[in-house]
């Protein structure tokens, strides 16, 4: 659940707060008549969206036994792949308010759809991200579910809050914080894909586990809660990647993974904007 709220809240937000900044220029500039534009392109992208996400869903039912394995830890990969890629972007480069104002300024001069696609780009990004990501993750059931809508409310009611002047954001502890989290969630999926690929087979090296800490199954077949599929071991592992037996290349792309991010995010950034994001 909690992972489902994690990843929903930050692209809500994000897909909000772009729609928000768009919509407050075209207000201050007096051409509130496109408001229909970027209501029509942003319903397009969440149609889009969720057509992918089905599609991919299908998919995904088409895979049986270790093919299975090889395609969810493929999957794992590509979605750690795509979150280190956001992740570091937003790090690096930092989008600003100037920035998409300039975008949409762009657009209102050239052909009569470059507002729509400005606004569908935008928001179909992250709403592919998010069928990417909750796909990695594997989330299902009613907890996933409660959790993505959560996340979708939050994100949108804050962006909604703010620019209502209801509330005011520090931008930099927000994205800090979920940036940090974000990470985590990566470094177990690049984790776990290994797992998954040294049970296809696919991978053989490092398979050796190193240590085996999960409690034994209670006589019923119920999990203690330490247990990596018990209450809280389930928890740490959505969001932190926890493993009670891991194999050794599993805590060895788990230190890489995070060790590349922290390389990946400060070279080639200012002094100021490091100690910034530090």
């Amino acid at each position: 659940m909690i992972e489902s709220f994690i990843i929903l809240f930050r692209e809500a937000f994000e897909a909000a707060l772009i729609v928000g900044i768009i919509l407050s220029y075209l207000k201050r500039t007096g051409a509130t008549d496109k408001y229909s534009t970027v209501a029509y392109g942003t319903f397009a992208a969440v149609a889009v969206s969720l057509i992918a996400g089905i599609a991919f869903k299908m998919l995904s039912v088409n895979f049986e036994g270790a093919n299975e394995k090889i395609f969810e830890g493929v999957t794992m990969l590509v979605t750690a792949a795509l979150l280190s890629t956001m992740i570091v972007w937003m790090i690096r480069v930092k989008p600003s308010v100037k920035q998409i104002e300039s975008e949409t300024k762009s657009s209102l001069t050239g052909s009569k759809w470059g507002l729509f696609l400005l606004v569908f780009v935008s928001i179909f990004r992250e709403g592919i991200e998010t069928v990417l990501f909750l796909s990695g993750l594997d989330v299902s059931g009613a907890g996933s579910i409660i959790g993505s809508l959560l996340g979708i409310s939050v994100g949108i009611g804050l962006v909604y809050l703010l620019f209502r002047g209801l509330i005011s954001l520090n931008f930099k502890l927000l994205f800090n914080v979920t940036n940090t989290l974000l990470v985590l969630i990566a470094a177990g999926l690049v984790a776990h894909g290994f797992r998954e690929l040294q049970q296809a087979g696919v991978v053989t090296a490092l398979s050796n586990v190193l240590w085996d800490i999960n409690p034994a199954p209670h006589a019923d077949g119920s999990y203690p809660a330490l247990h990596d599929k018990g209450a809280i071991g389930s928890f740490l592992s959505g969001i932190f990647g926890y493993n009670g037996n891991p194999s050794a290349l599993e805590v060895i792309s788990y230190v890489l993974y995070l060790a590349t991010i922290v390389i990946a995010s400060k070279i080639g950034v200012p002094s100021q904007q490091k100690k910034a994001v530090a």
